[in-house]
């Protein structure tokens, strides 16, 4: 699978592309967001100051 993202170049006047090809698709379908994680390091500023999610 490709996914595509354009946009503008620094130092010029026109837009690129760049893509990145995953060999493993489940890593895009497991639909957990990314204040849904958990890390090591501790909750983020996200999930701390957001009243909608608890930990």
């Amino acid at each position: 699978m490709k996914i595509d993202f354009y946009g503008m170049i620094p130092s010029y006047l026109y837009k690129n592309c760049t893509s990145i090809f995953f060999k493993d698709v489940s890593l895009l379908s497991r639909g957990d967001l990314p204040s849904e994680k958990r890390s090591c390091l501790g909750r983020s500023c996200f999930q701390i100051t957001s009243p909608v999610i608890a930990i």
